[in-house]
């Protein structure tokens, strides 16, 4: 038999850090960019992230519509990436 060795890292890391290091604009509220994240999760299908079992998640989508923040919101995610360059101006 074979045994396998899994080794979760896990590091929380602030909002501002994130954005840092992925060059992103921040909008939004100021207060919330100190506001630290334990979990990122990626997803452009909506009902993935509607999955979610996990607070406190950072939500990574190229779907940049009113659809995501809504699915964010019904999933009681508070932090949304925006990804690809993409900006809704609806």
């Amino acid at each position: 038999m074979f045994e396998i060795n899994i080794r979760l890292i896990i590091k929380v890391m602030k909002i501002k850090e994130v954005a840092e290091l992925l060059k992103a604009k921040v909008y939004g509220s100021e207060d919330n960019i100190n506001k630290e994240v334990e979990f990122a999760f990626a997803s452009d299908l909506m009902s993935d992230v509607l999955t979610l079992k996990a607070n406190n998640v950072l939500l990574l989508t190229g779907l940049a519509n009113i659809q995501s923040v809504r699915t964010a919101e019904m999933a009681e995610v508070t932090n949304i990436i925006l990804c690809k360059r993409k900006e809704n101006y609806n």
